[in-house]
């Protein structure tokens, strides 16, 4: 398998979305795990909103993950609805299999993302929403960054149960803050 990282860390190396990856994205839509926090309807949904992304001009920044040691697919990660006027953009990420869970890869690419986000696309804020009921999630966007803004009321339905979407960012001066801007030299004539 031909590497074409375009963002490496320690753990995780990330990739542009290529259409050979969809099948293998798609296929993790069946996941129990996925089906609830995740926000897709299903694997053929989901296969055609990668299919589109592809097609024409998109302005979603949509990357695999892929685990350092063993090449292998373990999900996937996004800055959507960029707006380029107001610079602001919309992560999402899923990360796929229990094994892979817990194990620093969210992190690591949730970092490599923000480093993208802020650094090489020049944007001042990034938000996300997750469910209330996915504490582990609100904990790992805490971690690296994110602040708590808001919530819709009763955005998720799981059987006769409604749960809030909680709603969360992070603008650029908190990510310099964080993570320094040593980065940002490379960048100075």
């Amino acid at each position: 398998m031909t590497k074409f990282m375009s963002m490496v860390g320690k753990k995780v190396y990330l990739n542009p979305l290529q259409e050979n990856d969809i099948p293998i994205l798609a296929n993790y839509m069946n996941d129990d795990h996925i089906k609830v926090y995740g926000r897709n309807c299903g694997s053929a949904v989901y296969e055609k909103q990668m299919k589109d992304k592809l097609e024409g001009y998109q302005k979603d920044q949509t990357y695999v993950i892929f685990r350092e040691d063993t090449n292998i697919i373990i999900g996937d990660i996004s800055i959507n609805s960029i707006d380029i006027y107001n610079r602001s953009g919309t992560l999402s990420i899923m990360i796929y299999g229990e094994e892979n869970r817990r194990k620093g890869f969210g992190i690591e690419s949730i970092q490599l993302m923000l480093k993208h986000a802020f650094i090489d696309i020049n944007l001042e804020s990034v938000q996300l929403g997750t469910w209330e009921f996915n504490k582990p999630a609100i904990h790992l966007y805490e971690k690296v960054g994110f602040k708590i803004i808001g919530r819709h009321r009763h955005r998720r339905i799981i059987g006769n149960k409604y749960y809030d979407e909680i709603l969360m960012d992070i603008i650029s001066q908190e990510y310099f803050e964080l993570y320094g801007n040593e980065e940002l030299k490379k960048y100075e004539i």
